[in-house]
């Protein structure tokens, strides 16, 4: 039986030192992505930033705040980091970039068609205030309505998840409310959200490598 999808998940942005990203993205699919998957954390990912060349980002998942403290501490505390960490840290100026989210509504967590997007956006939306009610309505549907113009598919939306964090170890960007959606490459106007933003819209185009494409859609890496 699959395991149910995640309820709480971060969105982590790494800068590396120049020339690192496919160095990190070796090791990482190579020792760091079924080592997390067998404690019952789910890695989307790892990304390729296109814009930011010494930008590396992923995403994994949770199936509960609860949860997320034991299996970071199992995954930190375990061989697999212990015998690479220092590689991996290697490759890194700062790490410290993560949002903890969870699914804006019920069944909007991640969903990915048969044949993977070998593109893909991610629009972050930093708020004054949490999105929910009619706030997250609206914004939403003007983020629906736009990708629907553009023949561009949304493949999921969050939040932040406002819980305490769980693995202090782990610094996130704590107090900033967020709203994240995950879609088909398309370029978006969202200016009449303006009131409602402490920045701009910020959009990562992303790449996933060829084994985060078979990971979403279930296929073997």
């Amino acid at each position: 039986m699959p395991a149910p999808p995640p309820t709480v998940v971060e969105l982590r942005q790494y800068t590396l030192h120049p020339g690192q990203r496919e160095t990190l993205i070796e090791l990482f699919e190579r020792e760091l992505v079924h080592t997390q998957q067998a404690l019952g954390i789910e890695v989307v990912g790892p990304f390729r930033d296109l814009d930011r060349p010494d930008v590396f980002v992923w995403v994994r998942g949770f199936a509960s705040v609860a949860a997320r403290g034991p299996a970071l501490e199992a995954f930190y505390g375990g061989p697999a980091w212990q015998a690479h960490r220092a590689a991996a840290n290697a490759t890194m100026t700062a790490w410290h970039d993560a949002l903890q989210l969870k699914p804006a509504r019920a069944g909007s967590g991640f969903t990915w068609p048969a044949r993977a997007p070998q593109r893909l956006h991610a629009t972050l939306l930093s708020l004054h205030e949490p999105a929910g009610g009619d706030r997250l309505d609206a914004i939403e549907a003007l983020l629906q309505t736009q990708l629907d113009a553009a023949g561009a598919r949304r493949f999921a939306s969050f939040v932040t998840e406002p819980a305490p964090n769980g693995y202090p170890r782990l610094p996130l960007r704590e107090g900033e409310p967020m709203f994240v959606a995950f879609h088909e490459p398309a370029a978006l106007a969202l200016g009449t959200l303006q009131p409602w933003l402490r920045t701009g819209p910020q959009t990562l185009r992303l790449e996933p490598t060829e084994r985060a494409m078979a990971r979403m859609t279930g296929a073997s890496a």
